[in-house]
């Protein structure tokens, strides 16, 4: 019997709707049988027309037999990750904590952030949601007796992370929110405190993906390599 051929993984960073992205990469990397993992901030929500547009998509991944996971990011509809009928052959939206079994190993997937630019959304009507934010839940960390995490993929990314603190376009908006900068430290200490929980259940994992920072750069801590994609970014987990 044939050996089947092993399902390559790709990672994508923030694309806020640009949905057809997807579709581009996949041809002009001529892509079959291959898992891509959206890191958030899909921008699902904001448009009546979302469900059309994501069963074209659907359909477009099927011809070639590639499947595309989406984690919430602070840019979308958390409903779209939790109603159950929301269901597609070869788009997946992903609950938080959900461990994809995947050829290349096992991903562990938590979606979530704060959004800076939530007081402008709110008061001109332009979508928000105010569950949006990073939870952590212990419970849902699998032990690795169990289930083994290989690699972590997440919206945003723990204080010790590229970017260290925050910049000035961040303040400009804390100008207008007087708890922002306090409450993304807090968020952000959250994930410090995921990762140390993966650690102490007895994983061991290679790589973390994550966006939200809209910036592209690589870092080794501890022997794990932590990589946050720019936005449109494309690239293979290997």
């Amino acid at each position: 019997m044939e050996k089947l051929e092993k399902r390559k993984l790709y990672v994508l960073g923030d694309i806020h709707g640009n949905f057809s992205i997807v579709k581009y990469y996949s041809a002009t990397n001529n892509l079959t049988n291959t898992d891509i993992i959206q890191v958030g901030d899909f921008g699902i929500g904001f448009y009546q027309n979302d469900l059309e547009k994501i069963k074209k998509l659907n359909k477009s991944l099927s011809l070639d037999n590639n499947h595309l996971y989406i984690i919430r990011g602070n840019h979308d509809d958390p409903s779209w990750f939790e109603s159950r009928h929301l269901e597609f052959s070869h788009t997946s939206f992903l609950k938080d904590y959900t461990l994809l079994k995947l050829d290349i190993g096992n991903v562990f997937c938590v979606g979530g952030a704060i959004s800076i630019d939530r007081q402008y959304r709110m008061r001109n009507e332009l979508g928000y949601w105010s569950n949006e934010l990073f939870k952590l839940y212990p419970h849902l960390i699998p032990s690795a007796e169990n289930e083994k995490i290989d690699i972590v993929i997440t919206h945003t990314a723990p204080t010790y992370c590229f970017p260290i603190g925050v910049n000035s376009f961040v303040k400009t908006f804390a100008d207008h929110d007087p708890t922002l900068l306090s409450e993304l430290q807090q968020e952000r200490e959250l994930v410090d405190r995921l990762f140390d929980l993966i650690k102490e259940k007895g994983h061991e994992i290679k790589s973390h993906y994550y966006g939200h920072f809209h910036d592209s750069n690589t870092d080794y801590i501890n022997n794990i390599k932590h990589r946050v994609l720019g936005v449109d970014e494309f690239l293979e987990v290997v």
